[in-house]
């Protein structure tokens, strides 16, 4: 960390009173796929120079595609998806296949 990095303390935030108990438990597990996600973009993330960032982006899409969540968001929303360049950036456009 350099001296001029803010350091802002996390704090815990208790689910909702009003959720129901289906709801928590997808709560949760959403929350542990999450940490998994996290734990392994770092790590892969360690190998790429943080100057990189384009390299650290295109790994991180990688990833994400291979996840249980991204697997679940296509089947339940079905959609083309084609890359294009929007000022020079790279973007994926998502339109309903049907």
């Amino acid at each position: 960390m350099s001296n001029d990095t803010v350091k802002i303390p996390s704090f815990d935030l208790p689910p909702s009173d009003l959720l129901s108990e289906t709801s928590i438990l997808a709560v949760a597990k959403g929350i542990a796929q999450q940490l998994t996600y996290a734990e392994v973009v770092e790590r892969a993330l360690l190998s790429i120079p943080e100057s990189d960032m384009p390299a650290r982006r295109s790994m991180q899409a990688e990833l994400f595609y291979q996840t249980d969540q991204y697997r679940e968001l296509r089947r339940r929303y079905p959609v083309v998806i084609k890359e294009k360049s929007i000022g020079g950036i790279l973007c994926e456009v998502f339109t309903p296949a049907e």
